[in-house]
C-alpha cells in the first residue's frame, strides 16, 4: 500500500486530479506500482476513481465460460472483448460486477450452472 500512497502524493492526494485523467493513462500508472496487478488496478479505477471498467476476475471468467463464450487467455483481451460489446455507464459496470460476483459465489461448477436460471443460455461476443 505504500506504493499507492506514494502514487497519490504525486498529485497531492487529490482524487479529483486523478479522476480528470484518462482511464488508460491511470491504468498504466497503477500497473507500475509494485503489488498492483490488472485486477487491483481495475478495482481502483472503478471503485475509487469512478472509471467504468469491466472487472476480469475468476467469477467473470467462470460465468462467461459457462455461457459458452470464447474467452481470450490474456486479461486485457478479455476486458476489451466485453467492453466493446457491452454499453454500460459507471453504475452499470459496478452492478454488472456485483451481479457476476454474487452469481459466482452460488454457481461454482457446471452442475450448479445447469440448475441455475441461466441454464441453457449462450453468450456470443
Amino acid at each position: 500500500m505504500l506504493g499507492v500512497s506514494n502514487w497519490l502524493k504525486t498529485r497531492n492526494d487529490d482524487l479529483d486530479q486523478f479522476k480528470r485523467l484518462r482511464k488508460a493513462d491511470l491504468r498504466k500508472e497503477l500497473l507500475t506500482i509494485k503489488g498492483i496487478g490488472n485486477e487491483t488496478a481495475d478495482y481502483i479505477l472503478m471503485y475509487v476513481l469512478d472509471k467504468p471498467t469491466f472487472m476480469v476476475d475468476t467469477y467473470a471468467r467462470r460465468l462467461f465460460s459457462m455461457l459458452g463464450t470464447e474467452i481470450p487467455a490474456k486479461y486485457d483481451e478479455f476486458q476489451r472483448l466485453v467492453e466493446t460489446n457491452v454499453t454500460l455507464d459507471l453504475d452499470g459496470f459496478r452492478e454488472f460486477h456485483a451481479l457476476i460476483v454474487e452469481f459466482g459465489k452460488l454457481v461454482k461448477r457446471p452442475v450448479d450452472f445447469e440448475q441455475s436460471f441461466l441454464a441453457g443460455q449462450k453468450l456470443n461476443l
